[in-house]
């Protein structure tokens, strides 16, 4: 009995050490770009902002968009969006067409008209949106199915998950984290969040 008792501690402090490798594998890479990231902004600004949304999110979008407003014309800004299939049915297969965008050098054209037109994504306007940025569409359908396009997704949701986001869109600002739980932020929200951040940045490296 003790030899089982000892093997389950055993076990579970094994699994422990791996979650905890995995959170802080994530921590120390979340905010950089990888694979195929999707990114906006200059990419050498000095804050940082992760975006995890959903495309299918209603509320996403019309976050997405003010947020977009408060970056204009600011060079310290660089935007890396993580899509984060969370809310089932066509989230992931929306996804996935994101990425395999990039094989043809449309992912963050394509990114932004989906994200502009969240109202209507049924699978046959979504090839219509492809379609009108530029992408073949037959290759586009055969990249989604790749496993390197898949295993970007798989990625995606690991990292989110690993950060313990549970609810999209989710924001860090140079490693703080936001979540905008009551209503949409403003551009000037926005604005403040994005000199505070610069200013934690400045102070931690005098």
């Amino acid at each position: 009995m003790r030899t089982f008792i000892t093997i389950i501690l055993l076990i579970l402090v094994v699994v422990g050490g791996i979650l905890t490798y995995q959170r802080w594998q994530a921590l120390n890479s979340f905010d950089k770009p990888q694979g195929n990231s999707i990114v906006f902004g200059n990419p050498h600004g000095t804050v940082t902002i992760v975006e995890y949304l959903d495309f299918t999110c209603p509320h996403c979008p019309v976050v997405h968009k003010v947020l977009w407003e408060a970056m204009k014309g600011d060079t310290r800004v660089k935007l890396i969006m993580r899509p984060f299939p969370l809310l089932g049915g066509n989230s992931e297969p929306i996804a996935r067409m994101v990425f395999a965008a990039s094989k043809q050098g449309k992912m963050e054209e394509f990114a932004k008209v989906l994200l502009a037109n969240h109202q209507n994504l049924d699978m046959v306007t979504i090839r219509t949106y492809a379609a009108q940025v530029g992408l073949d569409i037959l290759q586009l359908e055969a990249d989604v199915e790749e496993s390197d396009v898949r295993g970007t997704v798989a990625a995606a949701i690991g990292s989110a998950r690993a950060m313990g986001i549970a609810a999209v869109p989710t924001y860090y600002f140079n490693g703080k984290k936001f979540m905008p739980e009551e209503g949409v932020p403003t551009v000037g929200d926005f604005k403040h969040m994005i000199n505070e951040a610069e200013r934690r940045t400045l102070d931690e490296t005098e």
